[in-house]
């Protein structure tokens, strides 16, 4: 008898280790990985932040992991059901990402264990659970990173991103950008990406001498440090050994390529009527809104004037070019169709984000480019034959001295300067 109350008191203490171990992981959230990565991505703080209703849907929103290769969603969520008691169900999920880039492939996978319900669900306002980065700084602690300041609007962060990423390639460092950078919502960037890129502020920083010039100063460091690199760098030559890869990079997101795909297409249904057919698509890129006031020209910005337009639509008109078309896009509309002459053969494209317009330009075979550097990469990304106004910045004025003495930095071998 002695020896059963025994085993009965064992039986007993074993039950109640269970209910409490079961009652505690109902209560929290509970979370190991396979690898020890950089933490700094996602984590869970307060109650508020666990998921309750519908908690596999949220969960897998909470996870999802920005692709190195630019897609939007990487992480892969399964669950299984592994206790079902009165105190609710509890789910374990795998979670499996990619990390990449010079680093060679492995699988990050981690176990999260949540509970089902809601029923008294809290975790303790000390505790604090973590889900680590795909950036797997401890992996790569030999590799140093540039950290782009984006400043302006969409031309100016192109020259950014494309110029740190030349420098980086020189350097053998990698470039990071944040998740909520506007260039990768835009761009399949190839590139690390972090939900949080306030690490690059304690980076050492390192400024050009000149806005629309290449400065070799710039790239005198050595990598053994993470450095933040000011400003526009707005210049070719810091990016023409890796022109392709930029290339690359700066491929549209699937939502703006079939948005423009369809509007280019239907320009070319509209023109064409029989197999024999063609159309030669010209972008042309008329900017003025802004830079129109006084404070901008007194910087020395200009505006491409009507005359110029003419003459460069004119140039591809008397080039061996089929059926030319001249598709517009301008932040003021207005001024372009009183400007343009109705015998030329002209689509305007309106109501379009800057992005669209972009991707727009870009698709056409040539282009004709006014002023600032939205022009340019409307110009550059097009690959077709490219005129520029060649007044685009006063003579004598404070921004003529951004430049270098022929313009050479800026402008792009080969393209075709007209008055």
């Amino acid at each position: 008898m002695a020896h059963y109350g025994v085993k009965k008191c064992a039986f007993l203490v074993v039950l109640v280790v269970s209910f409490v171990y079961c009652l505690y992981a109902a209560r929290h959230v509970t979370i190991r990985a396979h690898h020890v990565l950089d933490q700094d991505l996602l984590y869970f703080q307060k109650p508020s932040d666990i998921p309750k209703k519908g908690y596999i849907s949220e969960l897998r929103d909470k996870m999802t992991v920005p692709d190195l290769h630019g897609e939007d969603n990487v992480s892969d969520l399964h669950s299984k059901k592994v206790i079902s008691d009165h105190h609710g169900e509890m789910h374990v999920f795998e979670l499996h990402g990619k990390i990449g880039g010079n680093i060679p492939r492995r699988a990050v996978s981690q176990q999260i264990t949540i509970p089902s319900e809601s029923k008294n669900t809290s975790v303790p306002s000390s505790s604090r659970v973590v889900f680590q980065s795909h950036y797997p700084q401890a992996v790569t602690s030999s590799v140093h990173y540039l950290c782009p300041v984006f400043e302006g609007r969409l031309g100016n962060a192109l020259f950014q991103y494309a110029s740190l990423y030349g420098i980086a390639a020189k350097k053998g460092m990698e470039l990071i950008i944040g998740v909520d950078d506007r260039i990768y919502e835009i761009f399949k960037l190839r590139t690390r990406v972090q939900k949080n890129t306030y690490r690059c502020k304690l980076f050492q920083r390192k400024w050009e001498r000149w806005l629309c010039a290449y400065d070799p100063q710039v790239l005198n460091f050595t990598a053994d440090r993470n450095y933040r690199i000011f400003t526009y760098l707005q210049s070719w030559k810091y990016f023409e050994e890796v022109e392709d890869r930029i290339r690359e990079e700066f491929i549209f997101r699937d939502r703006i390529k079939s948005r423009t795909e369809a509007i280019i297409q239907g320009i070319r249904q509209k023109y064409i009527h029989s197999i024999y057919d063609h159309v030669t698509l010209v972008g042309v890129h008329i900017r003025r809104g802004d830079i129109v006031g006084d404070g901008w020209r007194r910087k020395g910005y200009t505006t491409a004037t009507k005359e110029y337009f003419i003459h460069a639509m004119d140039f591809f008109l008397s080039q061996n070019y089929t059926n030319v078309i001249f598709v517009i896009c301008s932040n003021d509309m207005q001024w372009s169709k009183k400007s343009i002459p109705d015998n030329y053969t002209v689509e305007y494209m309106e109501n379009n984000g800057p992005e669209i317009d972009l991707a727009i330009l870009a698709a056409c075979d040539h282009s004709i480019i006014s002023v600032g550097t939205f022009s340019w990469w409307a110009g550059w990304l097009a690959r077709g034959t490219v005129v520029y106004y060649r007044h685009f910045v006063k003579e004598g004025s404070r921004l003529r001295k951004q430049f270098s003495a022929d313009f050479t930095d800026y402008i792009y071998p080969g393209w075709i300067g007209m008055d």
